[in-house]
């Protein structure tokens, strides 16, 4: 689906967005903010 035909409610509760929800922290360090960069197993 397009993100640009939904509205910003809809995307944040589409499957994809609520998988990273779940998955967070996605590391100990809070200073390490980017989930792909900083954690690439």
């Amino acid at each position: 689906s397009n993100i640009r035909e939904k509205t910003i409610l809809e995307a944040l509760r589409s499957p994809m967005m609520m998988a990273y929800h779940d998955g967070q922290p996605f590391n100990e360090n809070m200073l390490r903010p980017c989930p792909m960069l900083e954690n690439p197993e």
